[in-house]
């Protein structure tokens, strides 16, 4: 099962309809989220998009991400983090330098679009999600259960060196 989201403004047919025949290639159930009305108008402007079931809302989007047993992948930077949140394997899809950096910064996972045909490739291996943060830079997450809605389970620190230089950083592997 696979959730995905295309970007209204940002579109390039080329690449997101090779996404879309990836997708039904690898797939069994392929829901689209939709973030924002052309989001929508945009996907009915594809092809091979029949099997496809669209959820519309937050609450909806939540709902499926909770059942499990799903992949997210998709052009929308913040609706692959908040699957990441509930634990869902994540490949967003890099339309601008938010993703790149992010992924560069933080070893978010990510795929440039115009690269998007080694898509398949990622989907059938087993990949880590390991997001690294600078706790030193920009807050401290405690070693604990962060919350009862099961979003992160548990993080684990980890000292690490980055290129050889001694700088702290910690690791966060999400469980």
């Amino acid at each position: 099962n696979c959730i995905f989201t295309l970007t209204d403004y940002c579109k390039n047919e080329k690449f997101d309809q090779e996404l879309i025949n990836i997708l039904n290639k690898n797939y069994k159930s392929i829901y689209f989220w939709v973030q924002g009305f052309e989001d929508y108008e945009y996907l009915k402007s594809l092809n091979k998009i029949e099997n496809i079931k669209c959820i519309f809302g937050l609450e909806d989007y939540r709902e499926l991400l909770i059942k499990g047993n799903i992949d997210y992948i998709g052009t929308r930077l913040h609706a692959g983090i908040y699957a990441m949140r509930h634990g869902v394997r994540s490949i967003i899809i890099a339309i601008d330098n938010r993703a790149r950096d992010m992924k560069e910064s933080y070893n978010l996972p990510s795929i440039e679009r115009n690269n998007i045909s080694e898509l398949t490739k990622i989907i059938d291996s087993s990949f880590e999600t390991n997001i690294k943060i600078d706790i030193g830079t920009f807050f401290y997450i405690p070693y604990k259960t962060i919350d009862n809605n099961g979003l992160i389970k548990c993080i684990k620190p980890d000292k690490i060196e980055i290129n050889g230089k001694k700088k702290v950083i910690n690791t966060y592997k999400l469980y």
